[in-house]
């Protein structure tokens, strides 16, 4: 049975909620021109706990991809629910993500050096590798800021 690239997103976020122990995310999906940028493949709602898939990127995109993309959104959910429970992190972090959430924007050229970015980033990237032995691109700007740890 093959299923959908859309059951795909629908069931990594669901699965990676509740490994994470979070309320799951409702998973939305938007044509590529309802997007702040159209190379984006989804993003996060912090205030909502949406997340919105690009119905135009997800046509194409492959079954690992969509769980990177999944692993890369529920971990910005998480961080949305540590901070709005004021748990799981210390309290320095909390208020760190909680500033980034504020000013987040697609435009910003630094936006994968945030702190919100790197730990999302990093969560994807270590659970990808843990899990399917995948070895994800990490952009060359940030490779010094995440901690890779293969086991090789």
């Amino acid at each position: 049975m093959n299923i959908s690239n859309y059951e795909v997103a629908i069931e990594s976020v669901i699965t990676i909620a509740k490994y994470l122990k979070i309320d799951i995310p409702e998973v939305y999906f938007e044509k590529d021109e309802e997007f702040p940028r159209r190379d984006v493949s989804a993003f996060f709602l912090y205030d909502e706990n949406y997340i919105v898939y690009n119905k135009d990127w997800l046509k194409d995109a492959t079954s690992l991809e969509i769980v990177i993309t999944a692993f890369h959104e529920v971990r910005h959910a998480y961080q949305a629910y540590s901070i709005k429970n004021n748990v799981n992190e210390d309290p320095e972090t909390l208020k760190r993500w909680e500033e980034e959430f504020v000013i987040d924007s697609f435009e910003d050229e630094d936006n994968f050096k945030k702190s919100i970015e790197i730990d999302a980033i990093q969560f994807a990237h270590e659970k990808m590798y843990e899990i399917y032995g995948v070895k994800t691109f990490i952009p060359e700007s940030i490779k010094h800021l995440i901690k890779v740890n293969y086991d090789e």
